[in-house]
């Protein structure tokens, strides 16, 4: 939290007693412009001096352009009256700088600084004891160019100015600002880090839903930071755009459906669309025309799930953003899956497949090799390669031998034939054992 001390000239995030400015990190740099015409760009601490008399302070940010500073200054030497619009993407930090024509009794006016380079008319009142005509005019800002800090500007009156108050404001000069959400972080970007959010006006805003079923309407400033751990769903606001959850009621267990409008234009406000019941969550939100979701349910006794795909345009119809919603289904509803990414919807899975940790320690320790334990029963410090990379030795040839062949099954088929005819005529006068390797009275297959 960066909070200020302008009367003192201290800023700093210990000073949790006096003017709240905005949300920052240790890290970010706070640009000081005072009412002297200085400006200087320091580290965030928990108490610093800066100068008394501050007029602005915030966050800088490095390489920021359509940060626009409108100013108008008397110059002491002169008398004159200059109004300029000015850019700060680089400094030195802890060094100030001169805004004015660098005389001591510089005197600003008017000072706004505009994230996304708004112009705005203002009224500026001369003293009375000046000799002008009209003591009372406005000046409008968008008539200026954006030029350097160290420009002069362009005078506007040669009278003595008492004070300028602002009248109306004009819009940005810059055009559209092209913004991206990085989910990370939880914060805007220009550098095209993440989720696309598209070109931001001075008058649009941003819709962020958490995951406990609350909508909360910002504006789209870089300093905006969103908590990636609760915020689901984020994207550029359209008050006539439908948008569709499904969420689960903490009371009955059931999913539940609805599609509705966003009526309240409250900034920076959370308000609950699902039921506020103990254990209640949003499961999917989408601002698709049509939107569907993969949903797993558990029919019948034997508790089989089936994946069924649903079209909500067609299972309710567009109602309050207090109402509860239609069921989603008449069975147990398991798990909620988008079909509609591209439309920024987004899915949760209720019931996450749980892992075993011992059947996964143990297909570690089948993957590891067994120690080898040495004759002197220690294990041995080098482990052998494994099998696939270990270089085998080549096993010589065992030594042909002559042997006897059963069937006499030889090269020469003749011969063959010739054998086996004569064990049959062995084999029916009983002869003696013969020594192709077979016996008298011994069961013997033969293939014709």
């Amino acid at each position: 939290m960066l909070c200020v001390n302008r009367g003192d000239g201290v800023i700093g995030w210990g000073l949790k007693k006096d003017e709240l400015v905005c949300e920052c990190s240790e890290l970010d740099d706070i640009i000081v412009l005072r009412k002297d015409g200085k400006a200087v760009v320091s580290r965030i601490s928990e108490k610093v001096f800066v100068g008394k008399d501050i007029l602005h302070v915030g966050v800088w940010r490095k390489g920021d352009e359509r940060m626009v500073y409108n100013m108008i200054y008397t110059d002491a030497k002169s008398g004159k009256g200059f109004a300029k619009r000015f850019a700060m993407p680089a400094v030195i930090r802890d060094k100030e700088y001169d805004l004015t024509t660098g005389h001591p009794n510089n005197k600003v006016h008017y000072l706004s600084a505009n994230p996304n380079g708004e112009a705005e008319v203002v009224e500026v009142k001369l003293t009375p004891a000046s000799t002008a005509r009209k003591k009372i005019f406005d000046f409008d800002f968008s008539e200026l160019e954006i030029k350097g800090r160290g420009a002069r500007g362009n005078v506007i009156t040669k009278y003595p100015i008492r004070r300028v108050d602002f009248k109306e404001s004009r819009g940005t000069t810059l055009g559209g600002l092209e913004l991206w959400y990085d989910m990370a972080s939880g914060r805007l970007n220009k550098e095209a880090r993440g989720k696309r959010l598209g070109k931001f006006h001075e008058d649009d805003r941003i819709i962020a839903v958490t995951r406990g079923g609350h909508y909360r309407i910002t504006t789209f400033e870089l300093t905006n930071r969103y908590d990636p751990e609760k915020v689901i769903w984020l994207e550029k606001f359209n008050p006539r755009k439908v948008l569709t959850a499904v969420y689960l009621d903490g009371d009955s267990k059931h999913h539940f459906v609805k599609r509705f409008t966003i009526e309240t234009t409250t900034l920076d406000k959370e308000f609950c669309f699902i039921s506020e019941a103990v254990g209640s969550r949003l499961e999917y939100m989408s601002s698709a025309e049509s939107p569907e979701v993969e949903i797993e349910v558990v029919k019948g006794k034997g508790k089989e799930k089936e994946k069924e795909v649903v079209n909500l345009d067609d299972l309710v119809d567009v109602k309050g953003w207090k109402s509860v919603g239609n069921r989603l289904s008449t069975h147990k509803v398991t798990k909620v899956t988008s079909l509609d990414e591209a439309e920024g919807g987004e899915g949760t899975e209720m019931e996450p497949e749980a892992t075993d940790p011992d059947n996964d320690r143990g297909s570690k320790k089948k993957d590891e090799p067994e120690p080898i334990i040495g004759p002197d029963g220690q294990t041995a410090l080098f482990q052998p390669p494994p099998p696939e990379n270990r270089r085998e030795s080549p096993k010589p040839l065992p030594p042909k031998s002559e042997q006897g062949n059963l069937f006499a099954e030889g090269p020469n088929q003749k011969q063959a034939e010739q054998n086996k005819v004569g064990d049959d005529k062995s084999s029916a006068s009983g002869g003696e054992r013969r020594e192709d390797g077979f016996t008298p009275g011994q069961t013997v297959e033969w293939n014709f």
